[in-house]
């Protein structure tokens, strides 16, 4: 299948802090994890044949998006790297030009 493209590619940092707003007075915020995963957006163009594998990959590999599978990120270091990714929500497509899909879909990604 093809990469992610890079329009509308976007990584959101994890939050692994707890806050506790206080009556008066600055919130608490503690440390609760320093391995909080990273949300990605990522956006795929598929062609007939490709979207037909896409959606095989989705049910069986991915398991509808509750399994962990190893998916090419894009994470600042100036490459591509093969990380651990599982969906947020089920995918969107929507269709081009007639044998053109584009798939949209969040995922969670887990650091190294």
């Amino acid at each position: 299948l093809p990469l992610p493209t890079q329009q509308g590619y976007e990584i959101t940092a994890g939050d692994g802090t707890i806050r506790t707003d206080l009556e008066s007075g600055a919130a608490r915020v503690r440390l609760r994890s320093r391995a909080a995963p990273l949300r990605a957006h990522l956006r795929c163009v598929f062609k007939v044949a490709e979207m037909g594998t896409f959606q095989s990959f989705w049910e069986s590999d991915m398991q509808e998006g509750a399994a962990w599978v190893f998916i090419p990120i894009l994470d600042g270091t100036g490459g591509s790297v093969s990380r651990e990714c599982r969906a947020l929500a089920p995918y969107r497509a929507s269709l081009l030009g007639s044998r053109i899909w584009s798939v949209d879909m969040q995922v969670e990604v887990r650091r190294a």
